[in-house]
């Protein structure tokens, strides 16, 4: 299956944004979504938590392995 693929990165400061362009999709628009955060080391993120409260699409965090799937986050 072909989808594409967004990329978005922003520091902590951009999270309004990225949040506010996640609003404002449809749940069913054939993307897949890849947003990669800027934060210190000494700070644990709260992305997954914030995103998915902006958006009816599932929202997982990364990893090796995971399966990227269009409409999802």
């Amino acid at each position: 299956m072909s989808f594409p693929i967004v990329g978005t990165g922003a520091s902590a400061g951009g999270l309004e944004a990225i949040s506010e362009l996640l609003a404002a999709l449809p749940s069913r628009n054939g993307m897949a979504f890849v947003i990669v955060q800027h934060l210190g080391p000494d700070h644990e993120s709260l992305l997954i938590e914030l995103l998915a409260k902006r958006t009816p699409m599932p929202v997982t965090q990364a990893g090796e392995g995971i399966v990227i799937e269009p409409e999802h986050v």
